[in-house]
């Protein structure tokens, strides 16, 4: 990494912490079985990584799992068991995506990583006996910021069609400073927040629809696939996910969002992952509401539930009202 193009004292010394921050992260996935089935992409002279969690039965739909950490953090294996809860109780294939990272590989490397991802695969459907018209996009925070992107570039290039899009508490503007958002005391340090952003792009790409998904017109959000928003009652970004809600409602796109009580930014992944939150600081853990637990346990028949309505239209739907 380049230190010295970083002007903010803040920001070079948040640059020289990443790597120590990735390794102890990365040491903490490592602490747990890893179910997924590592392969790797070809793409453009480069490979992507993936871990797979193959359905049981053949021609099933597939799940694009993105992984959170503001651009900068984390890896496709990074809720792997989550990944592998999915794909049992769905019978579908998850694959997590190990996008590459800023600030080494900025805007718009990891739109385009997660793009190749679903295009390989979907032209190359039998590596892994996956329906190709039945394609969903699912991240958590920056992750999800990558989903509905890649469901815009989806529309846009039409080279694949997705099935659906499930955003958990989206990251999705860029051009308001987190001072400018709501705060609550579970949520990371603002200082932190605005240096995600300033490393994963430009502050002239900031209004691109493609880094800023709320940003977008009415007439790029019309015709995307159906979305499931999930969001944290205590978060700074619930007010620009239920923001993104209301536009993807007035564009017409079959929506369905929930906001879940008591819960905190990144509990989904906090509640699918236990070793790496556990190696949280006790002082971040005690910030959590212990009910976020539930909560998450909830989200998740929420999130099976939209699957299989998206997936499985001639089957009953069931209920989703809370």
């Amino acid at each position: 990494m380049k230190q010295m193009r970083y002007q903010d004292p803040f920001l070079r010394s948040f640059v020289k912490l990443l790597p120590s921050l990735r390794s102890s992260q990365r040491e903490a996935v490592l602490g747990q079985p890893i179910t997924g089935l590592p392969f790797s992409v070809p793409c453009a002279g480069r490979e992507i990584p993936v871990w797979v969690h193959p359905a049981r039965s053949k021609n099933r739909p597939v799940i694009f799992e993105l992984h959170g950490g503001g651009f900068v953090l984390g890896d496709g294996e990074k809720c792997d068991g989550f990944c592998e809860l999915l794909a049992q109780e769905l019978d579908m294939t998850v694959v997590g995506v190990g996008y590459r990272l800023a600030p080494e590989y900025p805007y718009p490397a990891a739109v385009e990583d997660v793009y190749e991802v679903v295009r390989w695969l979907a032209q190359h459907p039998d590596r892994y006996s996956i329906d190709p018209k039945q394609m969903i996009v699912m991240g958590y925070s920056a992750g999800a910021n990558l989903a509905t992107v890649c469901a815009m570039l989806a529309k846009e290039r039409g080279e694949f069609s997705l099935r659906g899009q499930i955003l958990c508490y989206p990251y999705l503007d860029s051009v308001h400073q987190p001072s400018e958002k709501p705060h609550f005391a579970a949520d990371m340090d603002q200082e932190v927040m605005e240096a995600f952003a300033a490393l994963y792009c430009t502050q002239a790409q900031r209004t691109d629809p493609h880094v800023s998904p709320v940003c977008a017109t009415l007439e790029q959000l019309r015709g995307l696939c159906p979305a499931l928003v999930l969001l944290a009652e205590r978060d700074a970004l619930r007010q620009e996910g239920e923001h993104y809600v209301r536009m993807l409602q007035e564009a017409g796109v079959d929506t369905e969002y929930r906001v879940l009580n008591q819960t905190h930014h990144g509990f989904l992944e906090d509640w699918a992952n236990r070793p790496c939150y556990e190696a949280l600081p006790s002082d971040v853990r005690e910030k959590h509401d212990p009910a976020f637990q539930q909560a998450a346990q909830w989200a998740v028949t929420i999130l099976e539930r939209f699957v299989r309505r998206i997936c499985e239209p001639e089957g009953p739907v069931e209920n989703t009202e809370d």
